[in-house]
């Protein structure tokens, strides 16, 4: 009796081993097991729900060479394939409804490590459509040994890419000197005119902007403005990035006084660079560059640097 019931337990348990060993075998092949998706932060599509996946094979899958931000599954949820980096389009969570694309969608893939898809906000929906791309989720610049700048999930990314030649060498930005972007067109302004200078400086450590005045004709030493002009303010504000600075140059009421050079000079440890611009009143002869009449109750002057050109932009 005790014979029959040990070869009984054998017999179960050579059952269950059976199992465990199918079991093993389709978490292999198997493209719908949830294993292979829960590093995710929503699963992928699966094979019997899109038409163009086939039954998941993984020893056909190809090989995979490099991935610079690690590997997820493809869009049948089946073969491994590198992971989208920083920047590049992807799929948001909304993108799907139960684990399944929607319909209309289109399949651009998941982010990769420390990365995260989330909707643009810095484009116009309605001229260019909806896009989602790719966002580092860890704060903070580095600086790579080539002497450019980079998230930290970008330098990661071609800490790999670049088989270990370039490499984070300092926390933050790396050191730069100051660039400017002025409005360097020579202006002859409406007396009463409302004018608005913008100075733009990028560098880092971040620039420190300065205004100064030097009026025609007069060899006294340059003015820092604001000085003592009622009528003068001189506000500064942060840019879009830390490397970034603006600062704005108001005259609430132009007359004669007012009229000269107007240059912006920024300033760090890196170096110094600096631009100017001349504003003349309109019934004064100008000793400066032929101007453009600008007759608006409030100007503000813009200007690309390789565009010497440009025209006020009211």
């Amino acid at each position: 009796m005790a014979t029959k019931y040990n070869m009984s337990i054998q017999l179960f348990l050579l059952f269950v081993n059976i199992i465990v060993i199918h079991i093993s075998q389709c978490s292999e092949n198997d493209n719908y097991n949830y294993e292979s998706f829960k590093h995710l932060k929503y699963p992928t599509i699966m094979k019997d729900i899109e038409d163009d996946c086939e039954k998941c094979d993984r020893k056909k899958c190809p090989p995979i060479i490099q991935c610079n931000v690690g590997t997820v599954r493809d869009k049948c949820g089946c073969c491994d394939i590198c992971a989208l980096e920083e920047a590049q389009l992807c799929n948001i969570p909304e993108d799907f409804k139960n684990g399944i694309l929607k319909q209309g969608i289109t399949w651009h893939g998941i982010c990769g490590t420390d990365l995260e898809c989330r909707t643009r906000t810095d484009i116009d929906s309605k001229i260019i459509g909806s896009q989602s791309i790719c966002y580092c989720v860890k704060p903070g610049k580095v600086c790579g040994s080539d002497g450019v700048t980079y998230s930290k999930c970008k330098m990661n990314a071609t800490i790999i890419s670049s088989n270990g030649i370039i490499i984070p060498i300092s926390e933050g930005p790396c050191q730069t000197a100051p660039s400017v972007k002025l409005t360097v067109l020579n202006q002859t302004v409406i007396e009463g005119t409302n004018v608005t200078l913008i100075c733009e400086a990028r560098g880092y450590p971040l620039p420190t902007i300065i205004w100064y005045f030097n009026k025609p004709n007069q060899k006294q030493d340059k003015i820092q403005m604001p000085g003592n002009y009622k009528d003068v303010t001189v506000s500064v504000r942060g840019g879009t990035e830390e490397t970034h600075t603006i600062s704005y140059l108001q005259i609430t009421n132009f007359i004669l006084e007012y009229e000269g050079e107007y240059v912006c000079m920024a300033d760090n440890i890196v170096g110094i660079k600096a631009q100017g611009t001349s504003l003349v009143r309109n019934s004064i002869s100008s000793i400066f560059s032929s101007s453009s009449l600008i007759s608006s109750n409030e100007l503000y002057l813009h200007n690309d640097d390789n565009d010497d050109n440009n025209q006020a932009r009211h």
